[in-house]
């Protein structure tokens, strides 16, 4: 064997691993080279207790460590516990020393501890979060030698959140004063903050009447328990587990009173006599306020009787105790003589009022201060302020400053208290792919406020460039504030959209409509301008329900119809044909704050019905003075030509507009007379220029016009001056609203120049009083044409002149022959109303026709009464020209002319021949016919006429027992076949 090895103890015993080894694979090392180089390939790491042959062929035993045994290791927390934002290398734990030749780990849950260098602390490390609870630490000890190898040792540490501070809160009262029946859902209280992050709020309060809204921010009415007069504490604590000062309470105590009683309705009389003296109460009703400060303008409108407000007189709104509140009266319509005001709009600066409290309020005539008031200027008002609307479609922008731009000298109102104006600026195509017209209705108030109303028309006819329009809009207001955004995809031309804004200068939104009042119905029904209604009918079954539309994102979205009808065509189920729409008498007759939001949200959504064609050239919507030879209705513009006829005509979710003349409700006269809102004029007048040009004769040249010798058809002054002249002085110009059409159309034709008439300024009319000419035009025709067609005791129908249909075909031929009673008196119901406005020649009319309306039921001996609310009565002789004069021939030919002639009233009827056994009350026709009977009555009643008792005595409507009253007055009166009930109110016979 070669020289011996000199070695370490440890290679030794590597050595004799590495030998052993080689024993067991027969391969010795046969150098000491080979020897080291095994060694150094080894790496010295192999472990000891191998065994070596020795020279003698022995074993021997190399030498190891003797066994250890791992002492436990002992964690001790540093602190009782720790907090969650515990900084990093703060300790946490103490842990034993390490034993000699071990080896220590740490296992901690997302690495939020660590050890130190020596590992006998366990501290906060800078990664992970701490979360409230126990968290546990586990330390091992290892060792090569150890018996016990590893050891570990636990603990929990417990983690808790920071101590809090809870602030401090408080409760306000919404108002002075609830009364006991305040509405559920009716702000109470506010709480000065939210709850603090990690705390409980409840709150207490006697009875449960009282619940959390807004995120708990708000305690409201709830729908439990019973307000009683007196005092109710209500109390609300914050608890926080951490808090150092939970609970955090506040309390408040509101005063509960019984319900303000105002007085009922009177009804004063046909029109009042004219007030006498320098100050005399008009009318008094409540206001019900939002809890909107002291001082806060609300802006209402308000109709007056013929001869209550003259030229030198003003009005003021007064307290129970007598104290004037400041106020301001706006004329803006004067009556149809121009003897006084007819309607006004109203601003009064309110005391507070609590949400959902109401203020008794009476209306006063006032003379004239000897020394106006100041009216606001707009300009200083303005300066500083921000009020600009910009229209984009993503890529350009269309701005009107309302702040840069001159100020227009016209008003609207002008006043001490709110000044309006008009901003009108041009939208090009290139922003929103049609020409269009932003209009701006601002107006400030003497309480700081600024209001924007809001609306973009797409209405320009005869020319091109013109079609569907989509853009955003947006205002913005102080402090950069976005007062509202809207993204309409799709505005068809004819139509318009818009949203209204009230602000404070330091950019807070404040409510447009501060306060609501409920109208004074008796003192209104005595205008003229609004129906007769019985306002002591119980409708609070029906109220409730405006809410969820008024909550509803996509009722409210741009262009949504809003319960407008969009097949008008369709017969039956709508609730918005007559005088007022169904929403509107229930305002009228109840003045709930909801109606009147609802009916507000569904006139603005009239502006979306393409029935707005304007002239840009002239500015005036289209008629017949401007366009002589123009015909425009739903379905095209005749000779304007096809090019201009680019609408799509869609509502927002994609339905066809179906506009029929003969099914339409009018949408924005109430809520005008409501708010005197100058917005809803334009669909006011829109309508009836349109109910004008559908039924424009002109297109059949020497129908309407007597051409030789008539009015020029010249596109120039001279042919406007001599078709204005036309209209104001020929007894057959009215015709032009009237020929060829049903009678229930011409009704609502009517409808619409009555209204444009009386509301729109005279001022602002077409031509210096338009809509005048156009009224009296109608009455001036009709009593013409009546004198032609001999009629006798039946007279009150439609003319030969202006009768829908043809003995030789047309639609439908059988009403040629045949009257529907039911549409006559949708005619007449306008007549009356026209009669009470002062329309010349309306009252002839009405008399007239009262043979007619009346005469069905007076002479029972002659013809069955239950007939005279029959769906269709023959009227005319075979020839289809000859018109009945007698009750007996009117119950002679009551079944038709024969079946071989298809013209049998009995198919025609919705009750065929047995109609006299139908329960008078169980339809809406013969409900009409008894409302109508009743607004007869009135009327000849106010006017002191004999016919009046004639009709008293028959007994018709007065003997009616309140069974049959009830029946009449909750039936909606739809057009043909629906008999739903729904509601009714008196004179609202119109629908």
């Amino acid at each position: 064997m070669s020289a011996p090895v000199s070695l370490t103890n440890s290679e030794i015993i590597s050595l004799f691993n590495i030998l052993a080894r080689a024993v067991q694979s027969r391969t010795f090392p046969r150098t000491a080279t080979e020897l080291n180089d095994m060694l150094k390939f080894q790496g010295k790491l192999l472990k000891a207790g191998g065994k070596l042959l020795t020279a003698s062929g022995g074993i021997v035993i190399p030498p190891v460590d003797p066994p250890v045994t791992l002492p436990a290791a002992v964690i001790t927390p540093a602190a009782g516990s720790f907090r969650t934002d515990l900084a990093s290398g703060t300790a946490m734990a103490t842990v034993s020393a390490v034993p000699a030749g071990a080896t220590r780990t740490l296992t901690v849950a997302g690495g939020v501890a660590e050890f130190n260098a020596d590992k006998t602390q366990i501290r906060r490390s800078s990664t992970g979060t701490l979360s409230v609870g126990s968290l546990s630490v586990t330390v091992t000890d290892t060792h090569p030698n150890a018996t016990n190898s590893p050891r570990s040792a636990t603990a929990s540490l417990s983690i808790v959140a920071p101590p809090v501070t809870l602030p401090a809160i408080s409760l306000t009262a919404a108002g002075a004063s609830f009364q006991t029946d305040v509405a559920a859902g009716t702000l109470l209280a506010t709480v000065s903050q939210g709850v603090p992050a990690g705390a409980t709020r409840a709150f207490t309060a006697g009875g449960n009447v009282v619940v959390f809204a807004n995120n708990q921010t708000e305690i409201r009415r709830g729908t439990a328990g019973t307000l009683t007069a007196g005092s109710l504490s209500v109390a609300i604590a914050d608890t926080h587990p951490n808090a150092t000062n939970s609970p955090r309470t506040a309390s408040a105590t509101l005063t509960i009173t019984a319900p303000v009683v105002v007085d009922p309705p009177v009804d004063p009389g046909p029109t009042d006599p004219p007030p006498q003296g320098e100050a005399v109460k008009l009318a008094s009703f409540p206001i019900t306020g939002t809890g909107a400060p002291a001082g806060t303008v609300y802006t209402f409108g308000q109709a007056f009787q013929n001869g209550h407000i003259g030229a030198g007189d003003t009005v003021s709104l007064r307290l129970a105790d007598g104290t004037r509140m400041a106020t301001q009266l706006d004329r803006l319509s004067d009556q149809y003589d121009g003897s006084s005001l007819l309607m006004g709009g109203v601003h009064v600066a309110l005391p507070a009022i609590g949400s959902g409290s109401q203020l008794p309020v009476e209306l006063w005539k006032e003379p004239a201060p000897s020394s106006p008031s100041t009216p606001l200027n707009i300009a200083s008002r303005m300066a500083g302020r921000t009020c600009r609307v910009e229209i984009s479609n993503g890529s350009q922008t269309h701005t009107l400053d309302c702040v840069s731009t001159p100020v227009p000298a016209d008003r609207w109102f002008n006043g001490p208290i709110c000044a309006q104006t008009q901003f009108v600026s041009e939208v090009p195509a290139s922003v929103i792919n049609s020409k269009g017209r932003l209009e701006v209705d601002l107006a400030v108030y003497s309480d700081g406020s600024i209001q924007a109303d809001v609306t973009l028309w797409n209405f320009y006819v005869f020319q091109a460039g013109v079609g569907d329009a989509a853009y955003t809009m947006r205002l913005i207001g102080d402090q950069n504030t976005t007062m509202f955004t809207l993204t309409v995809p799709r505005a068809p031309l004819y139509t318009g959209w818009g949203e209204r804004a009230r602000w404070k200068a330091d950019g807070t939104k404040v409510a447009v409509s501060p306060a609501r009042h409920r109208p004074p119905t008796a003192y209104l029904m005595r205008t003229g301008l609004v129906a007769r209604y019985d306002t002591d009918l119980d409708f609070s079954s029906r109220l409730s329900e405006f809410s969820t539309n008024l909550n509803n994102a996509n009722w409210l979205k741009p262009y949504g119809t809003r319960d407008i009808v969009v097949g008008m065509g369709g017969t039956g189920g709508n609730n918005v044909i007559g005088h007022a729409t169904e929403a509107q008498a229930l305002w009228l007759a109840t003045g709930d704050a909801r109606v009147a939001e609802y009916i507000e949200r569904m006139a603005e959504a009239a502006r979306g019905i393409p029935f707005h064609h304007f002239r840009q050239d002239v500015g005036r919507f289209v008629n017949p003075v401007d366009d002589p030879y123009g015909r425009v209705d739903q379905y095209t513009q005749g000779s304007f030509g096809a090019p201009y006829i680019n609408s799509s005509k869609l509502t927002a979710d994609g339905e066809q507009w179906d506009i029929d003349d003969g099914h339409w409700g009018e949408y924005c006269s109430v809520p005008y007379m409501m708010t005197a809102r100058r917005a809803y004029l334009r669909t006011v007048e829109g309508m009836a220029a349109f109910g004008i040009m559908v039924r424009n004769q002109e297109a059949e040249r020497g129908t309407v016009y007597p051409w030789d010798g008539g009015p020029l058809d010249s596109n120039d002054e001279a042919g406007r001056s001599s078709r204005l002249n036309y209209y104001k002085t020929d007894p057959r110009a009215g015709g032009i609203g009237l020929k060829n059409v049903q009678q229930r159309a011409y009704a609502w034709c009517l409808r619409q120049f009555l209204n444009a008439a009386l509301l729109i300024p005279k001022s602002r009319q077409p031509f210096g009083g338009f809509w005048q000419t156009v009224a009296e035009a109608q009455y001036r025709t009709l009593n013409v044409l009546h004198a032609e067609t001999p009629m006798g005791e039946l007279e009150g129908t439609l003319p030969n002149f202006l009768r829908n249909g043809d003995p030789a075909g047309g639609y439908p031929t059988s009403e040629f022959y045949m009257v529907a009673p039911w549409q006559v008196e949708m005619g007449y119901g306008e007549h009356l109303r026209a009669a009470r406005l002062g329309v010349p020649g309306a009252h002839d009319r009405v008399m007239k026709n009262t043979k007619f309306i009346l005469g069905r039921f007076t002479h029972p001996e002659r013809f069955n009464p239950a007939d005279g609310t029959a769906g269709r009565m023959t009227m005319y002789e075979a020839d289809g020209v000859t018109h009945f004069t007698t009750w007996e021939q009117a119950e002679q030919y009551k079944s038709g002319w024969g079946e071989d002639k298809h013209f049998i009233n009995k198919a025609l009827r919705s009750y065929g021949v047995n109609f006299s056994n139908i329960d008078g009350v169980e339809d809406d026709y013969p409900m009409r016919s008894y409302t109508t009977i009743h607004m007869t009555l009135q009327y000849l009643r106010d006017k002191g006429l004999p016919e009046a008792e004639a009709l008293t005595a028959k007994g018709f409507f007065d003997s009616l027992d309140a069974a049959t009253k009830q029946k009449i007055f909750l039936a909606v009166p739809n057009i043909i076949s629906d008999a739903r009930m729904s509601i009714r109110v008196v004179g609202e016979a119109w629908a």
